[in-house]
This record gives structure tokens, C-alpha cells and sequence, in this order.
């Protein structure tokens, strides 16, 4: 990785280009953590920029007064900011180019793309936030954070608000990983840079500019992100002009910390900018199952929150052990139900079978739904039309019931199994299909 400077009137901004000169032009806007030389010593981080880089020339950069850009300069204010990313994006030759923004990064995303539409072909938002309210919908609403005190924090005992920051940002991180977390805040920012972000982000509100974005734009988001709450990232999607959202099931902001939610995030990034994800991630055939709780809502508000939280405990054990037992691995747990997927289909029926009975005993009801094909694998994760078919027909099914396609029927014919006609389907985004019930 070559690191290289672009001028910015009297501000030097650090660079890096990586990716085919034939690549797609995309330009990544970080947020308060950002360190060029730090990079490698995250490999999640690391592998997210390679695959990038397999589709894009990818273009990043650490913003003035963090990480390798000089630090002793201020951070503009946001009105300001398009010109050092007009500095980078004639050092690098773009004339139109994908910006994705994280976290902090995105105000800037989102306003260069509202002023800047001749330079944008695609808008990705990653973990945004549009003002400085926990809801943007509710005038109500309080601010996100007492901001006084957080700046207060970080005047006086900086590793204390790094430490803090990282514990919010990637609540599942172990010892080590919290560590490396703290120190690459502490390497992006100085504390006098923290404290002038912090007064941006109290004086943020991009909600009068949203309706003023016309390209395709991508909304990411993690749906127990601490730092800014989906409830950002469901408002930016609702009010930026035919905004894609992709709820991410994750408890980490930074999501480059966690291997699963870089996959997810990853594979929707790509899919979106180039209509596939055949650059990020392998092929493999596989059958996947999609289990979800009927009626999980009621059944929580009937039972209480901590009778809910030991079923929810009880039920995604013994959906591992069960999806184990009969040969599949569970790919994610997705809030009330479990995705998993399966060498054979006649593993994933039986499972599905298993799966059910499992949830009576625990005084609740799934339903069911199981398809093949091939699908794409990025850290584990699969994505691809195999999984959204599948996902769609759990949707179909009713409480105990197991639906497949009829691509299922042809795999276990000859396997005892029975099925019977459930009609046919408009499948969101799929079209019709005929279902089966698995009898």
C-alpha cells in the first residue's frame, strides 16, 4: 500500500489507491476512526478493503486532522468539507465516482451527494446518523447524548472516552480486540480534534437535505448499533428518494470489528454497485433453512422480557445442537428464528421437522421454509437469490408448518418424504412460485 498526499490549500491529506485502473471509481469517506498505517493491523478491516478492491479502484483516506492528514488542522465544518474531498478526487483523476460514508463520514456523503449530483454515481451510507436527536421522526425527541459531558470526557481523561467509545461502537469485543479498538481511536484523533466532532455531531441535521439526493443511494445499518440507532439509519432510507436499506442483525457501529457484519455489509455493498457479489465472495450449492417464532411480539408482551430473553436463550441452543445434529451449520441467528444451511436437502426437511417440534416444547410455534440452489459464501455468511427464496417462503408459511420450493421436491425424491400442494405465490421481488408443505 503506497501512501500518498493531496493538497488542500495549505492541508495535506493522506491517500491510498488500491484496486484495476478498470475498476469501478469509489471513494471511502471514514468517520472518526481512521489511520492509513493502522489498517493492516486489522485483517477483518483489511479483508473488507481487498475485496473492495477486487470490483473498484478504491480510493481512501484519512480526513484532515486524523490519522496520517495533518493533524494540527481543524476539521472544517461540514458546509466546508466537500473541497478536501474535491482535493482527493482530483489527485486520484475521478470524474464521477461511488462514495460510501461511515458513521461520522456520512454527513459528509450524504451532502456532497445533495450539492455534487453530476459527480456521484452511487451513495452508501453506512451507520449514519441525519441530526443530532435518538429519534430524526420524533420532534420529541431527546438529543442522542449529553454532549457537554461527553466533551467534558474527553477534555479530561481521553483513554477513559476512547475506552468508552469502544465499549458502545462494538459492545461483543473481547479483551484483546477492545484493546487494539482503543488504541486505533487514540491513533486517529487527537483529544482537541475529538472535542471539535463531538460539537459537529451535537450541531448536526441533515434532515432538511435529504429529499435534495438523487442517486442510488444504500442505507447500512445494524439493528442494536449503541452509537447511532437504526432508527437513523430507517430515517434516511424513508426520506432519501428510492433509498435501499439493509438492516444488518449486529450490535456493532464499527462494523469492520466484527467478521459476520463486515460479510453482510460487504456482499450489500457489492451487490448494489455492481449487481452481484461474484468479486467478494466463493460459490457453493447448498440448501438453506429459515425458521422465524409466529407471533413473537404477543408471545413477549405475554410472557415478560426476562421470560422472553431465557425462551429466546433456550430456543437458538437447541436450534444449534438440532441443525448440528442433523448435518447443517447455523449461518446467523436473525432475531426470532435461525438461518442454517445444509450439505443435502433431506437434512434440511428433517431439521426443519425437528426444529418445529423443539418450539412447541417451549410453548411457542415457527414456521418453515427450505430451498436449493447455489449461493454466495463472504466470511462464513451466504447471499444470493437461494437465500432470499428461501427466506421468502418461511414468509408464506404458516405456524407449524414447513414449506420448500419445488426445487426441494426433485433433490429428496425417492427419500420418503411427503408433500402437498400449498399454491402458488407472488414471492416478493421473485415472482409467482409454486409451494409445497412438507406433510
Amino acid at each position: 500500500m503506497e501512501i500518498r498526499y493531496a493538497d488542500a490549500g495549505d492541508v495535506s491529506l493522506a491517500y491510498c489507491v488500491e484496486g484495476d485502473e478498470a475498476g469501478l471509481p469509489l471513494i471511502y469517506i471514514p468517520g472518526i476512526v481512521s489511520n492509513l498505517a493502522m489498517d493492516a493491523s486489522s485483517p477483518i478491516l483489511g479483508r473488507f478493503y481487498e475485496r473492495l478492491a477486487r470490483f473498484s479502484r478504491f480510493v481512501r483516506w484519512d480526513r484532515r486532522g486524523s490519522g496520517l492528514s495533518d493533524q494540527s488542522a481543524s476539521p472544517l465544518p461540514l458546509d466546508e468539507q466537500a473541497r478536501d474531498l474535491e482535493a482527493i478526487r482530483r489527485a486520484v483523476g475521478f470524474e464521477r465516482f461511488a462514495v460510501i460514508g461511515f458513521s461520522q463520514g456520512t454527513a459528509l456523503a450524504l451532502r456532497y451527494a445533495a450539492t455534487h449530483p453530476e459527480r456521484v454515481s452511487h451513495l452508501v451510507v453506512i451507520g449514519g446518523a441525519a441530526c443530532g436527536a435518538r429519534d430524526p421522526a420524533d420532534p420529541a425527541s431527546p438529543v442522542l447524548y449529553d454532549w457537554d459531558q461527553l466533551i467534558g470526557v474527553s477534555s479530561r481523561d481521553f483513554a477513559r472516552y476512547a475506552a468508552g467509545l469502544i465499549r458502545a461502537a462494538a459492545p461483543s469485543l473481547d479483551q484483546a480486540a477492545r484493546r487494539f479498538g482503543e488504541t486505533m481511536v487514540k491513533a486517529s484523533v487527537t483529544p482537541s480534534g475529538m472535542r471539535q466532532l463531538l460539537a459537529q455531531l451535537r450541531a448536526l441535521d441533515l434532515r432538511g437535505v435529504l429529499a435534495d439526493i438523487r442517486v442510488p443511494t444504500l442505507v447500512v445499518h445494524g439493528t442494536r448499533d449503541e452509537v447511532f440507532p437504526v432508527t437513523h439509519g430507517r430515517y434516511l432510507a424513508a426520506h432519501v428518494p428510492g433509498a435501499r436499506l439493509v438492516e444488518v442483525d449486529s450490535d456493532f457501529h464499527v462494523f469492520f470489528m466484527d467478521a459476520a457484519t463486515t460479510a453482510v455489509t460487504l456482499a450489500s455493498i457489492e451487490e448494489f454497485l455492481t449487481g452481484n457479489v461474484e468479486h467478494t465472495a466463493d460459490r457453493t450449492t447448498t440448501t438453506v433453512l429459515f425458521t422465524d417464532i409466529v407471533d413473537s411480539t404477543a408471545a413477549q408482551q405475554r410472557m415478560g422480557d426476562e421470560a422472553w430473553r431465557t425462551l429466546r436463550k433456550g430456543f437458538e441452543a437447541n436450534s444449534r445442537r438440532l441443525v448440528e445434529q442433523f448435518g447443517g451449520r447455523v449461518v446467523q441467528f436473525t432475531g426470532d428464528g435461525v438461518m442454517a444451511s445444509f450439505p443435502a436437502a433431506s437434512q434440511a426437511l428433517r431439521a426443519a421437522r425437528a426444529l418445529g417440534e423443539d418450539a412447541r416444547g417451549l410453548g411457542v410455534a415457527i414456521r418453515a421454509g427450505v430451498h436449493a440452489g447455489e449461493a454466495y459464501v463472504v466470511d462464513g455468511q451466504l447471499f444470493g437469490t437461494c437465500v432470499t427464496v428461501a427466506s421468502r417462503v418461511a414468509d408464506r408459511a404458516g405456524a407449524g408448518e414447513v414449506l420448500t420450493s419445488e426445487t426441494v421436491q426433485d433433490l429428496v425424491a425417492g427419500s420418503g418424504f411427503s408433500f402437498r400442494d400449498a399454491g402458488t405465490f407472488e414471492l416478493k421481488g421473485l415472482g409467482p412460485r409454486r409451494l409445497l408443505a412438507v406433510g
